[in-house]
């Protein structure tokens, strides 16, 4: 059993040297083993978002084409307005899975950016002020007020879209919460249209917002690297996990983990300690 425990190390050690020197090679750097592994963590975990995010968008759209539209529109919008791309991803998946079909995410999320941009808030936040407005059943001042709108705001957008005299006299809180679902993004995305530009104007002016915008390009090239990895990292993994079994086994047999470890497995404790850890993270996501 340590014979093959021992056998199960050396490979998946070969298999993760090999993915290591590979990756080194993509970055034209050296790197310690621990240096390696965060990098190809922060790779991976950069791949996985945008594919969980690609899979999450071609579902509620149901075409692959537009949520690489979608995809590529949210990309613009962050560098445009310095908003970190996670949270605008996620956002852009909340807004397609509430709003109409066909509603076009990207412009909505553009004036969601700026009412939270007025009020100091990220674009999570904004589409989460957003969705209670639209889907609260309510209108309120203090659900307006998270992106920087008053009840007027909504009265001009109303009017501005076509409402009658007649449906305003009733009340612009009482003629909005008779609108439908759809009505009501429309007439809260026209009140937004105050605000536009503002997201972009700080983001121009801010360090923090400059930043957002350079985080923004590491994690594209993260993207990047981590998509041409991600096949070396699964076809590594089955070493792994075999020589970590063929310790176990050992161990039981032997009556120690321990012993096997010095004496039966040369350079598994590195795999065990770095390799194991960094995927096991990243795939237990």
């Amino acid at each position: 059993a340590a014979h093959h425990a021992a056998e199960g190390g050396h490979e998946a050690h070969d298999s993760w040297a090999e993915f290591g020197s590979e990756l080194a090679g993509m970055v034209g750097i050296s790197l310690t083993i621990e240096g390696l592994i965060d990098l190809a963590k922060e790779a991976l975990n950069a791949a996985d978002a945008i594919t969980r995010t690609t899979i999450s968008l071609t579902a509620l759209t149901g075409s692959g084409e537009k949520a690489e539209e979608i995809l590529s529109g949210l990309e613009a919008l962050g560098m445009k307005d310095g908003l970190r791309m996670p949270g605008l991803r996620d956002a852009a998946t909340q807004m397609e899975a509430m709003l109409p079909a066909g509603t076009d995410v990207v412009a909505v999320l553009g004036h969601i950016a700026d009412g939270a941009a007025v009020m100091g808030k990220s674009i999570e936040q904004g589409a989460q002020a957003f969705d209670r407005i639209v889907e609260g059943g309510s209108l309120s001042v203090r659900t307006l007020s998270n992106l920087g709108l008053r009840m007027d705001d909504i009265k001009q957008a109303m009017v501005d879209l076509g409402a009658s005299a007649d449906i305003m006299a009733q009340g612009t809180k009482k003629a909005f919460d008779e609108l439908d679902k759809e009505g009501k993004a429309a007439v809260a995305t026209e009140a937004l249209k105050k605000l536009q530009g503002v997201a972009e104007d700080i983001a121009k002016n801010t360090f923090g917002t400059a930043w957002n915008r350079a985080a923004n390009q590491f994690e594209k090239d993260m993207e990047g690297m981590g998509a041409a990895i991600t096949p070396m990292a699964l076809q590594a993994l089955p070493a792994v996990e075999a020589a970590m079994k063929a310790v176990l086994a050992a161990a039981v047999l032997v009556g120690t983990g321990l012993q096997v470890l010095v004496d039966g497995v040369v350079g598994l404790t590195t795999v065990a300690l770095t390799s194991i850890k960094a995927l096991a993270t990243t795939w237990a996501q």
